[in-house]
């Protein structure tokens, strides 16, 4: 696609199309790295603002992603998570062909800080077990999850239960066989950590989506308080209601 100076079209917009373009014949596909925008300035003879106005804007949309010190990238399509159990954000990675996994980076016992003691009904100071795994699909990490459940529910948080099962829950309803009811989530847009950032592979400022679960048994006990994060260029959340 050319770039035309006689066109009512803003020339940022004329370059934006020109790459979305791209992307559209299969000449520029998810993964791959653009050209640097001193590349793009001589090929379209354009000035620098207006080569990083197209860009950004395509940033913004979702369609590019920056990685610090690596450059700018064609965006994979978003997966969707949301609260389905029918279905879930392990179905819907098998289903479009990517392999789930769960990477454990820590396991430690702690007293409870303020926010998580009255998530889970405790005093502050009580003593919680601390989860920290990584979710990844296809052996890349896409979403971090810190979980806080109560030392005093007695159970055995293990490596290999945090790493067997399809849902996040898995190493408490699977492998000690507790009963949830139900579950409260509170969805969140937040600017990545440097930590977070370089977790999840992103630049530091990068969107994530920021979803607080606590969940209940069925004995109306919260039994997990859970903080998980997950990039905002790969995700979008979605609720089904019915009226």
């Amino acid at each position: 696609m050319t770039i035309s100076r006689g066109s009512p079209v803003p020339l940022y917009h004329q370059l934006r199309q020109a790459v979305l373009e791209q992307i559209a014949v299969g000449e520029l596909s998810p993964g791959d790295l653009i050209p640097p925008e001193s590349e793009l300035q001589e090929q379209y003879r354009l000035s620098r603002t207006t080569v990083r106005r197209a860009i950004g804007q395509l940033v913004m949309e979702g369609v590019l992603y920056r990685q610090r010190g690596k450059g700018t990238f064609v965006a994979y399509p978003k997966l969707r998570h949301g609260p389905q159990r029918s279905y879930g954000l392990t179905g819907y990675l098998y289903a479009h062909g990517l392999r789930p996994g769960w990477r454990v980076v820590s396991i430690r016992v702690m007293p409870a800080s303020v926010s998580t003691a009255q998530a889970l009904g405790l005093e502050t100071g009580e003593r919680v077990y601390r989860i920290e795994r990584l979710r990844l699909a296809d052996g890349e990490p896409i979403g971090r999850h810190v979980a806080f459940v109560p030392f005093h529910l007695g159970v055995e948080v293990s490596e290999g239960d945090l790493l067997a099962g399809d849902s996040s829950l898995a190493y408490l309803t699977e492998a000690h066989h507790i009963g949830i009811t139900e579950s409260h989530r509170i969805l969140e847009a937040i600017p990545a950590s440097d930590e977070n950032a370089r977790l999840l592979g992103l630049t530091e400022g990068s969107p994530l989506l920021s979803i607080r679960r606590t969940t209940i048994s069925d004995e109306g006990k919260p039994i997990e308080y859970l903080v998980a994060l997950y990039r905002g260029d790969r995700f979008e959340y979605y609720v089904h209601f019915e009226h």
